[in-house]
């Protein structure tokens, strides 16, 4: 129907305005129309995109709070599809959690994304200014290694189920030889 449709142009416009602005680093007038759009077209399908920009402004803004508020939300429903969203999204909120002295909560957003994106790497986590800050790097550097002594756990636990039942079915066919042969 045309009411749909002319609906649906609404809502693009809304959201175009936002990103026009976003696009051209107009960052501080992007805020106004996309608040706005979040209040007016709460489920449309670029909200969370809004969402994503709105905590990155606030981020680069230093508004750390704020940025945690927006981000927080969309990281934990898994709302952001693309990888290269989600990487940003908890680079910011690792970089607002350490600014802010959350130590805990920083570590456990890099360990999330460095779960998620294995790529991810110190360039990636530099400030606008080119800086890095030596707290994030090395929750991000203990997020790493956490999350491989956590899969080394795992293959380790997974290995030594495989190897005793192997054994247990090669002393079931010829008593002794499982054992024997994995050393048990």
């Amino acid at each position: 129907p045309k009411w749909q449709t002319a609906q649906a142009q609404v809502v693009e416009a809304a959201w175009q305005k936002g990103k026009t602005l976003f696009d051209a680093e107009k960052y501080e007038e992007a805020v106004a129309p996309w608040h706005d759009f979040l209040r007016q077209f709460p489920l449309s399908e670029h909200c969370a995109e809004v969402q994503f920009h709105l905590g990155e402004i606030a981020s680069k803004q230093d508004k750390d709070e704020q940025a945690i508020a927006l981000l927080n939300p969309l990281v934990q429903a898994g709302r952001l599809a693309k990888k290269e969203e989600r990487s940003q999204a908890r680079k910011h909120l690792g970089l607002a959690y350490t600014l802010l002295g959350e130590g805990e909560n920083a570590l456990q957003v890099f360990k999330d994304l460095a779960a998620d994106d294995p790529d991810f790497d110190l360039d990636d986590l530099k400030l606008k200014d080119g800086t890095l800050l030596p707290d994030a790097v090395r929750y991000l550097g203990q997020a790493v290694v956490e999350l491989r002594q956590e899969e080394k756990r795992a293959l380790e636990a997974q290995f030594s189920r495989t190897s005793r039942g192997a054994a247990l079915l090669r002393s079931a066919v010829l008593p002794g030889w499982g054992q024997r042969y994995q050393g048990y």
